[in-house]
């Protein structure tokens, strides 16, 4: 998954930040190819974790360095018809942590000389003057109603804009997401 080009641009000893959404262990696993082929490249890795992610990718890189940021709380209904307002209504408390991530991602860039970041699906880690990835499965969000999906839609789209590339693991021949991989309308 890993685009050598990328990778290229940067010096020997270049430092790489990489963010695994703290949501289960899947966002920590699709890292690890990640940071096993930065470092064989040279690279020095950070890794932003908290959590089940921090605690399987330590065992995985005891020798690299951690940092923690909170991540995000969204709390799901178990009745189906009420999924769609309940993520609606936690849009605004899912923006706020996503401003509060990315202004503490400033101390993390200053602190190690942070020259590239890889965000998975944690969309507040981008900067301006660093070289920002987003990795995501999803770039179609399904939040039940048509109104509640588009609007989340837009947000996670602006938001995605936001870095230099979004990378999606699946492609036609590999659709592990299925239609939620896929947007047509991610340029708009």
């Amino acid at each position: 998954m890993i685009k050598p080009p990328f990778v290229r641009k940067f010096q020997y000893n270049s430092t790489i930040l990489i963010a695994p959404l703290p949501w289960g262990l899947g966002h920590a696993t699709r890292c690890i190819p990640l940071i096993s082929e930065l470092l064989k490249r040279n690279c020095n890795v950070v890794i932003l974790a908290s959590g089940e992610c921090k605690s399987l990718l330590s065992l995985h890189f005891p020798l690299l360095q951690f940092v923690s940021i909170s991540g995000y709380k969204i709390r799901y209904s178990r009745a189906k018809s009420l999924f769609p307002l309940m993520i609606l209504l936690q849009t605004p408390s899912f923006l706020k942590s996503v401003i509060f991530e990315h202004y503490q991602l400033r101390k993390v860039i200053k602190q190690f000389n942070v020259l590239a970041i890889i965000s998975d699906n944690r969309p507040g880690l981008f900067n301006r003057t660093v070289h920002s990835v987003y990795i995501t499965h999803q770039l179609k969000v399904k939040a039940g109603s048509g109104l509640a999906s588009k609007i989340i839609n837009r947000l996670h789209h602006f938001l995605i804009k936001k870095f230099d590339e979004c990378w999606a693991p699946d492609d036609q021949n590999n659709t592990l997401a299925g239609e939620l991989s896929f947007c047509d309308n991610l340029g708009n």
